[in-house]
């Protein structure tokens, strides 16, 4: 019997485990990130490195924690990289409405993430299996951050690079969950 993404989030005996309560806590942090960022640069872009830090330690040990403790869950995977994408999305468009991120860039970033997401959905819908995040897709996010790290500081032209890079990244990372994507439709639909 084929479950509903409902049906597979209901019957996860992990739900309420500590990696999906530190994956859930970056959503906490975010507010303050964008505030900090509406803030004059110097004052502002510390407050907002350390914020976004924290996030990025909360965001690797939920898979520590869940590889470590055993606590491997379809919720978390699910929720780890809408997080990601939330937390880039949001923390993108403060940054072009207070330091200057050309709004072109962040429409290509969300762009990818809508794309990556219906892509998922259609994967949850079709094969009743979370798919999981992939190691392009991590760099990929690193390169964001990147950017934003460089944006928050005024890292001029070290920004434009980084945002040269990650734009690069954008077509290669959307191919490759395209192809993962394709395969697990093919495939058994297995939860493994």
């Amino acid at each position: 019997m084929k479950l509903g993404l409902m049906e597979i989030i209901k019957q996860d005996k992990y739900i309420l485990g500590l990696p999906n309560l530190l994956s859930f806590s970056r959503l906490l942090l975010l507010p303050l990130i964008c505030y900090a960022i509406t803030l004059e640069p110097a004052a502002g872009g510390g407050l907002a490195l350390v914020l976004l830090a924290l996030s990025f330690v909360t965001d690797f040990f939920d898979g520590y924690v869940a590889r470590r403790r055993n606590q491997f869950s379809e919720l978390g995977r699910i929720l780890d990289p809408i997080m990601d994408k939330l937390n880039v999305a949001a923390i993108m468009l403060f940054l072009t409405a207070y330091r200057d991120l050309p709004c072109w860039y962040v429409a290509i970033v969300i762009g990818r993430d809508l794309a990556i997401l219906v892509l998922s959905l259609w994967v949850i819908k079709t094969k009743r299996h979370v798919p999981q995040s992939n190691l392009i897709g991590k760099v990929a996010l690193v390169v964001f951050l990147i950017v934003i790290v460089a944006y928050i500081l005024d890292l001029k032209p070290y920004n434009y690079i980084a945002m040269a890079i990650s734009v690069a990244l954008v077509p290669i990372t959307l191919i490759r969950y395209i192809l993962v994507y394709a395969r697990n439709g093919e495939s058994s639909g297995s939860t493994s």
